[in-house]
């Protein structure tokens, strides 16, 4: 598995954490913290649900100054948004499972698209927390707040 697959934030969506696939090359030890700069991201499809893989790179990488928008990720590091896509679409074969789908045929949307799914995750978070929305447990289960944005 990559090493720097995901980082988990206290956001959320379908009862499911955002995934922030951090890309920067100091590898995090357990526990860390790390404030890092979203870039872009990722919507693949998991049992039916968007499972947002926010793209982020760490704000002391050495690459952080260069890298503002997802575009600057293929820019600085060629191939690298395909080997991630590549990942994320097979990590699930060596358990038998099919190959993972991805909404927007695949690409990589930009950061003002990132910045928006964090921002809708993070309200509905806040909703699920006091309440307004009911707690369906651990995972989605026909989640009807389906993110959309335009």
């Amino acid at each position: 598995y990559k090493r720097q697959y995901q980082r988990r934030v206290r956001a959320f969506g379908d009862n499911d954490p955002l995934d922030v696939c951090e890309i920067g090359d100091k590898t995090a030890q357990m526990g860390d913290i790390k404030v890092v700069k979203a870039l872009g991201v990722f919507a693949l499809i998991d049992e039916g649900e968007t499972d947002w893989k926010v793209i982020s790179i760490d704000v002391n990488d050495p690459l952080a100054s260069q890298m503002n928008d997802i575009s600057d990720v293929e820019r600085l590091k060629p191939g690298y948004l395909k080997m991630m896509h590549d990942w994320l679409r097979d990590y699930k074969l060596p358990d038998g499972k099919p190959k993972n789908n991805f909404g927007f045929n695949g690409k990589a949307l930009s950061r003002n698209y990132a910045l928006k799914v964090i921002e809708h995750n993070h309200q509905f978070w806040k909703d699920l927390k006091s309440g307004v929305i009911p707690s369906k447990g651990l995972k989605g289960g026909g989640d009807p707040y389906n993110i959309v944005l335009h």
